[in-house]
């Protein structure tokens, strides 16, 4: 008898529906986190792009060096670009990933109809 003779196995269908059930459930957790990282991250660049006055702190004497000043506002900003920066890649990791379980579940759904 040749393997494609055979009848397919009791129960085949319903542990296929669990796995696509929980795999659609993957999909949609990834697709809330990926959106919220996206958000995340472009909360941060519009704060980044937008000049900021530092928080209004007790005035410091006149003697304070102005380069001082700035480069506390430049090292925020480096601060702000690199986190940024490592969200954007989470986020990219995030959808390279989404994107793989779709195309995998696709090919699954594929196997088992033909």
């Amino acid at each position: 008898m040749d393997c494609l003779d055979r009848p397919p196995l009791v129960g085949t269908d319903m542990e296929t529906n669990k796995k696509e059930k929980l795999i659609e459930e993957i999909l949609e957790q990834e697709k809330e986190t990926n959106g919220q990282l996206v958000a995340e991250c472009s909360e941060r660049l519009e704060i980044e792009k937008t000049p900021q006055r530092p928080a209004l702190k007790r005035r410091k004497p006149e003697e304070e060096d102005e380069e001082a000043r700035w480069n506390v506002d430049l090292h925020t900003s480096a601060e702000l670009r690199d986190e940024s920066r490592k969200l954007g890649t989470k986020a990219r990791q995030l959808s390279d990933r989404l994107l793989e379980m779709v195309v995998t579940m696709r090919i699954n759904k594929e196997r088992m109809t033909a």
